[in-house]
C-alpha cells in the first residue's frame, strides 16, 4: 500500500511545481521487445521542455506465444537523454537518445513455499524516434525505437546466476498531454 501511494505523491511534489514555470508532458506509451521471447509493456512518461530528460515506468506483460497473457512480476524504470532533438517540419521532430535502465521481478510463490525467486538488472539505451505534435503543441504522439542490452542477478529455484540480454530491443508508440 505505500509503494502505491509514493508514485503519486512523488508526481504531485515534483512534477507539479515544475509545471508552473515549464511546459510537462504526461502521456502512457504501449510498446514490444524485438529480441527472443519478446514482451509487452505499457508505461506511464513524463517530458519537460526544460530538460532533455523524459521518464517512464514500465509494467511488462507476458508474451502469449509462449504464456498466457497477463501482467507479469516484471517492472521497470527509464530515464533518456534526448540529446539530439530537432524540428523536421512545423508538427514533426526527430530525436536521438541515450538512457539508462533499471527492472526487476519478483515472484512470491505459493504462500507455503519458501521459494523467492527475484531477479535485477540494469543496463544502457540507446536509439531514437519521431514526434508529432498537433493542437498547438497540447497533443504528442511519438514512436520510438531503442537498443537495451541490460546484465544483472537472479535467483531462480534456490541457485544464483548472473543474468544479461543484449538483443533487447523495445519499440513503442505513445501519447503525451501537454499542459
Amino acid at each position: 500500500m505505500k509503494n502505491r501511494f509514493l508514485l503519486p505523491v512523488f508526481v504531485l511534489f515534483v512534477f507539479v511545481p515544475v509545471s508552473v514555470f515549464a511546459k510537462v508532458g504526461v502521456g502512457g506509451q504501449f510498446g514490444f521487445d524485438l529480441g527472443r521471447k519478446p514482451d509487452s509493456f505499457a508505461s506511464l512518461s513524463i517530458r519537460s521542455d526544460v530538460s532533455p530528460w523524459c521518464v517512464s515506468l514500465n509494467a511488462h506483460f507476458s508474451n502469449p506465444i509462449y504464456d498466457e497473457f497477463a501482467l507479469s512480476d516484471t517492472f521497470t524504470f527509464s530515464a533518456d537523454d534526448y540529446f539530439v532533438n530537432e524540428r523536421l517540419c512545423q508538427n514533426v521532430e526527430f530525436y536521438v537518445l541515450w538512457g539508462i535502465s533499471a527492472g526487476f521481478y519478483v515472484d512470491f510463490g505459493a504462500a507455503d513455499s519458501d521459494s523467492k525467486d527475484f531477479s535485477f538488472g540494469t543496463g544502457s539505451r540507446f536509439g531514437g524516434g519521431l514526434d508529432f505534435f498537433f493542437f498547438h503543441r497540447h497533443l504528442e504522439l511519438f514512436l520510438q525505437a531503442v537498443w537495451n542490452p541490460y546484465l544483472g542477478i537472479k535467483k531462480d529455484d534456490g541457485e544464483f546466476g548472473f543474468l544479461g540480454k543484449l538483443d533487447n530491443f523495445p519499440c513503442s508508440v505513445g501519447i503525451r498531454f501537454w499542459n
